[in-house]
């Protein structure tokens, strides 16, 4: 093992890395129990190699690491790091494989540590809604079930504290101004000016994540291409968000910041004098990294951009520039090589476009710049030099420098004739700078020139001038300041026509026709192909120049071709004439009238969503998109539907209970009892049976059946109502003996199945269960109830093959609701926990390490206590724990079940449950039992208060006070209640007795435990 670890920390090639690290996998499994001093120092190695840029090396690390937290559990006690370096890997979409072994892994830490909740309530953002985009967005079955997989191992986290976190972090991320959210679901839209909005914000919203560093530099090609088709006018409102993000990229980006600099030159070069409020921050980062050899380059093109730019606004900013320029003009190696030539060309440049603004500097610049004449040097960067110093000579002060440049010039001028021309042109320059002082200098130059046989027209019409005159006059050349020899300013080449589109070529509606048409559309693959083909088709024929930017990006990265579905479907759809629409209305409403995928109807139900936000609804029946969004379990699209059917009309039952239903299921509990208020008030409509169900109210719904079935024995709705009323009331026996009833019923078999699977499960009648199970159909159901059957009868590989079987079968459900909300897409979540939970049994039965068992108890334990606190959903989890676990030996598990059934409502659950786990009432002999657990009679006792024995409860509690002896916490609880209720009960008039029962009671509750009260 010190071999191995030796040899991986000295490992210097991707090939040594790979093969240690499969051999570490090997001796993890083969020798676990010696492995624990290691443990450290094998996640310090592992973890450095996880980010490795071999992505073969990033998988096999993962593999080693699920390994070693699998057989090394007890010594992991803070994985949150391991947490935070996957969910980096997740968030990168380049590798497949390499998202489908980073959730496993991921799952595997969280399983073997227990860390669950918490990952979720710590990184709301980061994690659960990664893994939601996951199972919306992926496109491989077997990466999206096992992001289901991995929400039910960390949990069903309540929605309620979910949107705490959210919110929480929204609070945050508004006082940190690199964290801009640059969502388009709360745009609003309203014209030209939405769509650019869309497209800009999309595009940001990439460059902003690491994970998509592979698309990044198509991102920018976009957005330069809305520049060159828009102009910094039409970009004008959004120039402030682009630099900043450019900025921000630039500062954490290692290996695209070279890249992200250039690219910013063209946006300067594009927004010309829009870019002055930048100035600062730019400069802020070209000091950065100024000392950077592999960014110089780059680093001189962009302050060679902002200068030639901005002009004197950059005056101000000269003296912070000016120390680095000094100090690499006096210490680049002169070496002959392209890159020092590149460098010293751009910095020349970037010297001539500062011009004026040198006037305190030249004494620094001239004496390194002139003897860049001497030395061996390319001869295109002396003539740069002496070009630069011609520029610089038409300063205010140039004159006094003279003596630093006449004799390196006039060595040039003797004795390298390729740079006679650039070298006269310095000397003229020098000659009209200095003026009478150059009459000094005319004797020398003279010698030189006439001893080499040379001569120049301009030099000697300008000594002549002096000597004649004595001056060469004031209008030698023009001052005007910095940036006297600026190219011309950047005249942007457009992409796109950048015209106004009102009507659409041929060419344009045969290819939309063609993308839009949804005959002999059968298969899910089918489906999504015409998805995408047409989302595509939108931008390519989009009359927004902004969205037509971003077709190339759309093509290669799916994602932003959804994105920017809406804002391209109504862009065309504005231009279209009312026959294409006609058609186009005609291929959408056939979507919705065949066996659609649940999430191409998810599509287009957002799009007719937003397509009546933006004013211009399509004209499909509302009756329709309600069917539609409730199939696609889609409801609060849903309500909106059938609240406009109900406007139509308002007395039609079929709506009605269509209403409840969806408030319901919304858990919109007022809403839905208010409905069923105005039904009875305001309508004719006979209440039906089915409303009370959808309302929750059991007891009154199974009333109902009870009468009906007397009248219609044989009614099929009747026998199945009965049979869901007593499933949802937990009547186990009469489920299961009114199932058996009706088993000869061939017709209704199918039916009755699952219910009747249920309650055999719930009786242990498990040969019956087996029966049952094998007349279900082919559903989620099916397979769950097949697995817990296989859990009871110890057939491992089975069980884990229908646990499999059931994840993938919730896949489509759980992507449909996903596109919804959290909250929508709870019910699926509890259902993979479910699921996870027997994968965790099947390890808990073969387990012989009493410590593994009690690590995945509080496991369990900690995932049910970040659930939402529903009696439903805490039923159906500790339902499948009841595998293993006895209601008898977690009772404080099951109290806590009893007592949301009574913050509810439920009381007739609560009293079923506390009675089946003291296996009688403890009242029925008028005081209690003593042999029944204290805790399960103190929350007995609170049931019958809810039922209205308030005297009798009180009496009951006080003699439950008297016996509880050693449990001072309870007994502090009781004391707490007793005083509550007799305040509760306290009338107008003052009673004394009682006002002094609440005082002792309060006083003894302080005593035994401060904080009771």
């Amino acid at each position: 093992m010190m071999d191995l670890i030796t040899a991986l920390q000295i490992a210097s090639n991707s090939a040594r890395v790979e093969e240690n690290t499969i051999l570490l996998g090997h001796i993890l499994k083969s020798s676990h129990r010696f492995i624990s001093p290691y443990v450290p120092t094998l996640l310090k190695i592992l973890t450095g190699f996880i980010k490795h840029v071999d992505p073969g090396v990033t998988l096999i690390v993962l593999k080693t690491l699920g390994i070693l937290v699998s057989v090394a559990w007890r010594d992991i006690t803070q994985p949150e790091e391991i947490i935070s370096l996957i969910v980096e890997l997740l968030q990168d979409r380049s590798s497949s494989a390499q998202r489908m072994e980073s959730l496993k892994t991921l799952g595997l830490i969280i399983r073997n540590t227990g860390y669950v909740i918490d990952p979720l309530k710590k990184y709301p953002k980061k994690l659960l809604d990664l893994f939601l985009d996951i199972i919306k967005t992926e496109q491989l079955d077997d990466i999206r079930n096992e992001a289901i997989k991995l929400f039910g191992i960390m949990g069903a986290l309540d929605p309620y504290t979910h949107q705490d976190n959210l919110l929480q972090l929204q609070k945050m991320q508004e006082r940190n101004p690199n964290e801009k959210n640059f969502s388009t679901d709360n745009l609003i839209p309203d014209g030209d000016e939405y769509y650019l909005k869309c497209s800009v914000y999309v595009l940001l919203e990439m460059l902003k994540d690491n994970s998509l560093s592979s698309y990044h530099k198509m991102a920018i090609e976009a957005l330069l291409s809305m520049f060159r088709t828009l102009g910094e006018l039409g970009l004008r409102k959004h120039i402030e968000e682009i630099i900043e993000v450019f900025i921000l990229k630039i500062k954490i980006d290692d290996r695209g910041r070279g890249s992200l600099m250039r690219d910013l030159v063209d946006v300067i070069s594009i927004v010309s004098q829009h870019i002055r409020p930048y100035k600062g921050d730019i400069l802020d980062i070209v000091l950065e990294f100024w000392d950077d050899p592999d960014l110089l380059s780059q680093i001189l093109s962009l302050v060679n951009k902002l200068v030639e730019v901005i002009q004197e606004d950059f005056n101000n900013c000269v003296p912070r520039l000016m120390p680095n320029v000094l100090t690499l003009l006096n210490s680049i190696p002169i070496d002959g090589s392209i890159r020092t030539k590149e460098i010293l060309i751009k910095l020349l440049k970037t010297l001539k476009n500062l011009g004026s603004s040198l006037d305190n500097y030249l004494h620094l610049l001239v004496p390194p710049i002139i003897s860049l004449c001497d030395q061996k040097v390319p001869r295109v960067v002396k003539q740069e030099a002496m070009t630069t110093l011609s520029i610089l000579s038409r300063n205010s002060r140039f004159d006094e420098h003279i003596s630093h440049i006449i004799h390196p010039l006039l060595r040039i001028i003797e004795t390298q004739e390729s740079l006679q021309v650039t070298a006269f042109g310095l000397l003229n320059s020098l000659v009209k700078c200095s003026g009478a002082k150059y009459v000094i200098w005319i004797p020398m130059v003279e010698r030189v020139l006439e001893r080499n046989g040379i001569s120049n027209v301009e030099y000697n019409s300008l000594v002549m001038q002096l000597i004649n005159d004595g001056n060469l006059g004031t209008d030698v050349y023009h001052v005007s300041g910095m940036g006297r020899n600026r190219a011309q300013s950047y005249d942007p080449i457009t992409g796109f026509s950048n015209e106004n589109w009102n009507t659409f070529s041929v060419s344009d509606f045969n290819a939309l026709r063609n993308a839009w048409n949804t005959t002999n559309k059968r298969t899910k693959f089918e489906w999504l192909l015409w998805l995408e083909n047409f989302s595509v088709q939108l931008l390519c024929t989009s009359p927004s120049a902004a969205l037509r930017s971003c077709q190339m990006l759309a093509t290669d990265y799916r994602p932003v071709v959804m994105k920017l579905f809406n804002p391209g479907f109504l862009s065309v759809w504005e231009k279209l004439p009312e026959d294409r629409k006609d058609d186009l209305v005609r291929n959408i409403e056939h979507a919705f009238t065949i066996e659609t995928p649940v999430e191409i109807l998810q599509t287009l139900l957002d799009l007719a969503e937003f397509m009546e936000r933006a004013g211009q609804p399509l004209p499909i029946d509302v009756s329709t998109l309600g069917e539609v969004s409730l199939l696609c379990k889609a409801y609060a699209k849903a309500l909106h539907y059938k609240e406009e059917e109900f406007k139509i009309n308002p007395f039609n039952p079929e709506i009605i209970k269509s209403i409840i239903h969806i408030n319901k299921m919304m858990g919109l509990e007022e809403e839905a009892y208010g409905t069923l208020d105005y039904a009875q008030r305001e309508t004719d409509s006979k209440i039906e049976e089915e409303w009370f169900e959808k309302l929750g109210r059991w007891d009154e719904a199974l009333d109902v059946y009870t009468d009906m079935i007397a009248q219609y024995p044989e009614s099929e709705n009747c026998i199945l109502g009965m049979m869901r009323c007593f499933k949802a009331l937990e009547e186990w026996e009469d489920l299961f003996d009114l199932c058996k009833f009706h088993w000869d019923k061939k017709y209704l078999r199918s039916e009755i199945a699952p219910f009747a699977a249920i309650a055999a499960w719930r009786l242990s009648e498990w040969e019956k269960m087996e029966e049952y199970i094998s007349s279900t159909s082919d559903t989620i159901d099916n397979g769950y109830l097949l697995a817990v059957l296989n859990l009871h009868n110890n057939e491992f590989i089975g069980a884990r093959s229908l646990i499999n079987y059931s994840i993938s079968k919730l896949d489509a459900e759980m992507r449909a609701l996903a596109g919804e909300s959290y909250h929508r897409a709870y019910s699926c979540i509890v259902t993979s926990q479910q699921l996870v939970e027997m994968e965790e049994i099947i390890e808990y039965k073969q387990s012989d390490d009493p410590e593994r068992k009690d690590m995945i108890r509080l496991m369990w334990d900690n995932r049910l206590q970040g659930c939402k606190r529903d009696e439903n959903v805490w039923k159906e989890i500790l339902n499948v724990r009841s595998l293993v676990i006895n209601p008898e030996d977690d009772v404080d598990t099951y109290v806590q079940y009893c007592l949301i059934c009574l913050q509810n409502g439920h009381l007739k659950q609560a009293r079923k449950s506390l009675i089946n786990l003291m296996g009688c009432d403890p009242f029925e002999e008028g005081r209690f039992s003593k042999n029944v657990n204290p805790q399960l009679v103190y929350t007995f006792i609170k049931l019958k208060w809810l039922e209205g024995d308030k005297i009798e409860s009180i009496e009951h509690l006080t003699s439950l006070y008297e016996f509880v002896n050693k449990n001072f916490l309870l007994k502090a609880r009781i004391a707490t209640k007793l005083g509550l209720w007799e305040f509760e009960l306290l009338e107008d008039d003052i009673d004394e007795v009682r006002i002094a029962r609440i005082i002792r009671n309060l006083t003894s509750a302080t005593k035994l435990n401060l904080s009771s009260y």
